[in-house]
């Protein structure tokens, strides 16, 4: 008999080592279950978040930088440690982050340094206080789809902005109330918008692959379109002595025009693949013309070559 009560109590608790071991185990499987989802989870978010951040996804910086410091929250990862290292550094010269809302197409700082010019894609501007980095005011609006384009005039006192609508309206950079009506005559999106050095004129380049002159006090068209490039005009600029304009394009060339003549004065190639020209700008001091392409290249022109 007491044979039998041995046996029984061995296999009493054998059966409760195995129940234990089994649940043991089946905690072990469910954590180790938990912790591969929640890396899951992390690597995905770091994923998204350094997307946010290099632009390749919807969401914006701030949004972005959340979700990256939320993944290593999530599940420690020496990958997402680097990339918040990374993003760090290269936050390290930003005093500020805004968000504005909408697409921002097109800024420009004040000639005077107090004030930038922010263009949206909701079609509004605002200006900004260079200093406190606030807005300065409610949105500035009046143009009918996106603003692509926006400069000041030499002495800070007003801003022009182009839109797809294919308007340039002119505002004044105090009150940033609208000035006249909007100036009309591209047939398309107005891309790229200048003062000249004296805020007398300005020049506009637009997707219908023309220049316009205007006057920057009345708002009225000076002369015709200017003709000559085979895409759309991506960028305008005046010279420093505000006698030549030089223009990009979608064609792959920059062209020099002579203000108040009309036929370019210089063709200048950018590449036999016919890169897109995105930007460009005069030296105010000499004849000299810096361009950027789609090619991912800067390019400088000397005045011996572009006369």
């Amino acid at each position: 008999m007491s044979g039998v009560l041995v046996l029984l109590l061995v296999a009493a608790v054998a059966s409760a080592g195995w129940a234990l071991w089994s649940a043991d185990k089946a905690a072990s499987e469910r954590n180790r279950a938990n912790l591969e989802s929640q890396r899951a989870t992390g690597l995905r978010l770091s994923a998204e978040a350094q997307g946010m951040l290099a632009g390749t996804r919807a969401g914006g910086a701030v949004p972005g930088l959340l979700k990256l410091l939320a993944a290593q929250r999530i599940a420690a990862d020496t990958e997402t440690e680097g990339a918040i290292l990374s993003q760090l550094l290269a936050l390290g010269d930003l005093e500020r982050i805004i968000e504005v809302g909408a697409q921002v197409n097109a800024v420009a700082f004040s000639p005077d340094g107090s004030r930038l010019v922010s263009g949206s894609g909701d079609g509004s501007l605002r200006l900004w206080d260079a200093r406190l980095l606030k807005p300065i005011g409610a949105p500035m609006n009046g143009h009918r789809d996106s603003v692509l384009g926006v400069a000041f005039s030499r002495d800070s006192t007003r801003v022009v902005s182009g839109s797809e609508d294919g308007t340039l309206r002119l505002w004044d950079a105090n009150s940033g109330q609208p000035i006249g009506a909007p100036m009309t005559g591209h047939e398309r999106g107005v891309r790229s918008v200048a003062f000249d050095s004296q805020g007398a004129r300005i020049v506009s380049g637009s997707s219908d692959r023309t220049l316009r002159l205007w006057d920057a006090t009345t708002g009225q068209a000076i002369g015709v379109p200017r003709r000559g490039h085979l895409g759309q005009v991506r960028s305008v600029a005046f010279s420093g002595d505000g006698r030549r304009i030089v223009s990009g394009s979608d064609d792959g060339t920059l062209r020099l025009w002579t203000v108040g003549q009309g036929p370019a004065a210089a063709v200048l190639p950018i590449a036999e693949n016919k890169e897109s020209v995105f930007s460009l700008a005069f030296d105010r001091g000499v004849m000299r013309i810096v361009s950027g392409s789609a090619g991912g290249i800067l390019r400088w022109w000397e005045e011996r070559t572009v006369q």
